[in-house]
């Protein structure tokens, strides 16, 4: 049975859902769309910590509504699926073969301010099947493009169990190799506060938590079908949380496959 979502998660996202489908004088003019997603991962990371090294499927369903204001609201869930009883050298909980492991709820408010992209949402955590007591975080994103290249800079606070900040600058690059085929490349470093650093790792201590490279290939099989194949690599990098890792026989460098499946409607 999973922990049950903290009450004010809970009621802040139904709040904004209601509101967002009652209220006419907050959406645009333009047509909904939503998209979903399914793909299997090789090993799965979550901000340098190893989840699992065995295999998962994963999945994600996003509706999103424009506002009046020329921006746009994005309810969105993702979900994770252990695909064997064994999870490697990883801090996930073993035995939950079939069964899920994680399912995020949020609702994103984006908005272009002249060439960026500002963002803002609220995300609520959940882990069944594990006894990992759920958790939300609030944050806010900002992005732009300059000559190709798209970098990005997100806060994301913990409100309920780290009660701390996680900071993460990430670029990344668009190449189209044909019509139908884009080589898409993208790097990310990760900065934990104490809260979030012991909630993850169980140090109490900030530090830099991830470095995160991936090289994907997307090929587009027609307008609202697109294939997906990556190569992706992650490194933690505080010293003291990479010795932590290893006396408790936790992986603390990865290198691991995905591919999957989009639609967009």
């Amino acid at each position: 049975m999973s922990p049950p979502t903290p009450p004010a998660v809970g009621a802040a996202l139904a709040a904004l859902a209601l509101c967002l489908a009652s209220c006419q004088s907050m959406v645009g003019d333009g047509p909904p769309s939503a998209s979903a997603a399914l793909g299997y991962t090789s090993d799965f990371w979550a901000r340098g910590l190893a989840t699992n090294l065995e295999g998962a499927m994963q999945g994600d369903i996003s509706v999103t509504v424009p506002t009046a204001d020329g921006g746009s609201v994005t309810l969105l869930t993702w979900g994770t699926m252990d695909m064997s009883n064994d999870v490697g050298d990883a801090a996930g909980v073993p035995g939950n073969g079939g069964r899920i492991t994680e399912v995020d709820l949020g609702i994103d408010y984006s908005r272009n301010v002249g060439d960026t992209l500002l963002s803002v949402g609220l995300l609520n955590y959940d882990y069944p099947n594990t006894g990992v007591a759920s958790t939300a975080e609030v944050y806010a994103a900002a992005s732009w493009s300059v000559f190709g290249v798209e970098p990005s800079v997100a806060a994301y606070v913990d409100f309920v169990e780290a009660e701390d900040v996680y900071l993460n600058a990430s670029v990344a690059r668009g190449i189209e190799l044909s019509e139908d085929l884009a080589l898409n490349l993208a790097a990310s470093l990760g900065w934990m506060g104490a809260g979030q650093t012991e909630f993850n790792f169980g140090r109490d201590s900030s530090a830099l938590s991830d470095l995160w490279l991936r090289a994907g290939l997307d090929w587009s099989l027609d307008a609202l079908t697109t294939l997906s194949l990556s190569l992706n690599g992650v490194r933690v990098l505080d010293s003291d949380v990479r010795d932590d890792l290893d006396a408790a026989g936790l992986e603390t460098d990865g290198v691991w496959v995905t591919l999957g499946v989009s639609f967009a409607f």
